[in-house]
């Protein structure tokens, strides 16, 4: 599927209510919220993956891990 086009996603009836009050309070479309809530939670789920793969390697973990739990 190209990038132009669209997919139709169901919400809940108070999924759709917040996604409404968030698009109102930026003055976006409906759509424009869904699409940037959906990517800022891909993104962000996928750096903190990166991160937390990063965190792992780092020489100092038992340390740190020992000083403040795991």
């Amino acid at each position: 599927m190209s990038e132009a086009h669209t997919q139709p996603v169901a919400l809940t009836p108070s999924t759709k209510a917040r996604l409404d009050r968030y698009a109102k309070d930026h003055e976006w479309t409906l759509s424009a919220a869904a699409c940037y809530l959906i990517e800022d939670g891909i993104d962000g789920e996928e750096r903190r993956d990166r991160l937390a793969h990063e965190a792992r390697r780092r020489p100092d973990i038992e340390k740190l891990l020992a000083e403040y739990g795991d």
